[in-house]
């Protein structure tokens, strides 16, 4: 059995864990800034599923991946994809 690397925060664990706090935050509190209802609130939700999946895949990456520097790289690219894409729409 091969020695996977030990699991240590990298750039899409902690982009996630983030995501996933924020998208709580405004889908269980009354804040004026989000002023979400309706269908805004299935987006959030939709949201907070993304967050899941990008910790699914920090787990893949970690697990199969030895090299830490190696993973942050391909996960930096995946955040900055992301980033770049909303930011351009």
């Amino acid at each position: 059995m091969s020695k996977s690397m030990k699991y240590r925060p990298t750039v899409l664990n902690i982009f996630s864990v983030i995501l996933i706090i924020w998208i709580n935050y405004d889908f269980w509190t009354d804040n004026p800034a989000a002023d979400v209802e309706g269908w805004g609130k299935l987006a959030l939700l939709t949201f907070t599923g993304a967050g899941i999946l990008g910790l699914l895949i920090d787990l893949g990456l970690q697990s199969f991946l030895k090299n830490y520097k190696l993973v942050n790289a391909i996960e930096f690219f995946i955040v900055g994809s992301l980033l770049i894409y909303t930011w351009l729409n």
